[in-house]
């Protein structure tokens, strides 16, 4: 391989590498043409958080929790949602594809003080 092709390629991973990091940034993830989003179970200064706490998404987008803590997890609704999760663990998941526009809010029913919320704009 000649060497501009060798710092193409290397571009390119740093830029994917990028991409991947800003989904686990603290804030809000907008999923405006991405039909799949990923929200991570994390230990931050020994509290437990789903990163990112909000993201925004259209209507048929499926959304996984992935648990990378060394605790249980679940993801309830609170606020009028019903849902509720099987328990899951480090290296596990949870999927649920939003078909309907609204504002979904959920806690982790092991660690309340977890919260996230979901917004499907369609």
């Amino acid at each position: 391989m000649n060497l501009r092709r060798i710092l193409r390629v290397v571009a390119v991973a740093i830029v994917a590498a990028g991409a991947l990091q800003l989904q686990s940034v603290p804030g809000t993830l907008h999923a405006a043409s991405t039909q799949s989003v990923t929200v991570h179970v994390r230990e931050i200064n020994n509290q437990y958080v789903f990163r990112p706490a909000k993201i925004s998404v259209k209507p048929g987008a499926k959304v996984t929790w992935v648990d990378n803590s060394d605790a249980p997890h679940t993801v309830t609704g609170t606020k009028g949602w019903s849902y509720s999760s099987k328990m899951f663990t480090q290296g596990h998941m949870v999927s649920i594809t939003f078909k309907k526009a609204g504002t979904f809010h959920y806690i982790c029913s092991i660690h309340p003080y977890m919260k996230g919320t979901v917004v499907v704009r369609g």
